[in-house]
């Protein structure tokens, strides 16, 4: 009988080890660390798991639930960038992801809002024309847009709309136009950013998936610099690969990636990490 607690206790780390080392899934900081030549932003917990932040918007939880753990993640993401880039020559700014549903709207939200309460004043500008989102967050007319803008039947400030978030202004994304491809491709995006930059300190484009829609590839080498969201669980180290070597091939300033959704496992650091925030702020 011992022996065969002894074999079946072999047995059962080596099963445990073959998954470990077939899975290729996204889960943490260290699985994209071994992707290779990418930086971690920072880490962005479920909502699920974080008591103060039922109830609150998502996509502004920063504003809404600000003295919830995500909030705070979202500070340190925020803080993080600042090291990663200079705020004050990288000023145009892309979020994508590789896949939908990784929660790159939440991220440009959150990171357009941290940014606003800040003191900067910020322009959050729905890129992604095939799923458009912002104007559902801030509860928004979306008949006129970016896409007006950039093919001259409106002026910028026209459809630049202000949101209850100080400093923060959006523009949505109008209509869906039938080449928006060629369109940022082309000096029209260009022209766009340098007027958008007269008026506000930062430009946020929340664009479509990177490996899904050519309009992401056609804008990110035309902004100072692009974030990736990636959900954890959600994509393989395979999909990251070619995410960063497609940055790569377009020339643009990859800044890092954000792992976004990280929910904690038994008793593992990340619960230990929600218990201690909360016992620290209400101690």
């Amino acid at each position: 009988m011992s022996i065969a607690m002894v074999l079946g206790l072999i047995f059962a780390i080596g099963i445990a080890f073959i998954r470990e080392m077939t899975d290729t899934t996204v889960r943490s900081a260290r699985d994209i660390e071994k992707v290779g030549q990418l930086t971690v932003l920072g880490m962005v917990g479920d909502e699920t798991q974080d008591p103060q932040a039922a109830g609150a918007r998502l996509p502004l939880l920063i504003f809404d639930a600000p003295h919830s753990m995500i909030a705070e993640q979202l500070r340190q993401l925020r803080t993080r960038l600042q090291h990663a880039a200079s705020l004050d020559t990288t000023r145009s700014l892309m979020v994508t992801s590789p896949s939908p549903g990784d929660g790159k709207t939440t991220i440009a939200c959150n990171l357009a809002a941290g940014l606003a309460l800040n003191g900067r004043r910020i322009l959050l500008v729905d890129a992604n024309f095939r799923r458009p989102e912002i104007h559902k967050v801030f509860a928004l007319p979306n008949e006129r847009g970016f896409s007006d803008v950039l093919n001259g039947s409106v002026t910028f400030d026209e459809v630049v709309q202000e949101t209850q978030v100080p400093n923060l202004a959006v523009m949505t994304s109008g209509p869906k136009p039938i080449n928006a491809t060629e369109m940022f491709e082309s000096q029209l995006l260009i022209d766009y950013i340098e007027r958008a930059l007269e008026e506000f300190d930062h430009v946020i484009f929340d664009s479509g998936p990177m490996m899904v829609v050519s309009e992401a590839n056609a804008m990110a080498p035309r902004v100072d610099g692009v974030i990736t969201v990636v959900k954890a669980q959600g994509n393989s180290r395979g999909l990251l690969q070619r995410m960063r070597d497609t940055l790569r091939a377009t020339k643009a300033e990859h800044l890092g990636v954000v792992l976004n959704g990280v929910r904690s496992q038994g008793g593992g650091y990340y619960a230990r990490s929600i218990k201690t925030y909360y016992d620290y702020q209400n101690g």
